[in-house]
């Protein structure tokens, strides 16, 4: 081969780490084939082809080449800085899994002060609040730190 030419191909495996893949093309097997158009295979936008779909395998060589279309992908990798979806000016994406520490924090809070009215206070008749007062003094002394954007969000994904 000469020139660059593509062609149709089905993958038959993908090696996600090396980010290479296996493609038959007219019966015969192509290994080394790179998922991305680049020198630089550790990083980019790379697709992840489903194994047994049909790609587009474009030929720089007569045996190198890489994936350059898909008709099925298994995931999408993104190896960047910045991911901005929609010019960005709604912030980061939450970081779940900081929220739900927080989420847990105001639920057990809130859990406390009803456990506070189902099982310790109880009322007092002319007491004026004083035994209620003193069964939530636990839980009405522990104060939150609010929540600063930075604690929940993911900064290299915009939207």
């Amino acid at each position: 081969m000469n020139a660059i030419l593509t062609m149709s191909g089905v993958v038959k495996s993908v090696d996600e780490a090396n980010r290479v893949a296996t493609v038959t093309i007219n019966n015969a097997d192509y290994a080394g084939i790179a998922l991305q158009g680049t020198m630089a295979l550790n990083n980019g936008f790379v697709q992840i082809p489903t194994v047994g779909s049909q790609v587009g395998v474009t030929f720089y060589s007569q045996t190198s080449g890489f994936i350059s279309c898909f008709s099925a992908l298994d995931k999408i990798l993104i190896d960047t800085t910045l991911l901005q979806f929609n010019g960005g000016e709604n912030g980061g994406m939450v970081v779940v899994p900081n929220l739900v520490t927080k989420l847990n924090k105001l639920e057990d809070d809130l859990n406390n002060l009803k456990t506070v009215f189902k099982t310790t206070w109880i009322v007092a008749p002319m007491d004026g609040g004083a035994a209620l007062k003193a069964a939530a003094a636990t839980w009405a002394g522990q104060s939150f730190t609010d929540t600063k954007a930075s604690d929940i969000e993911e900064t290299a994904i915009t939207h």
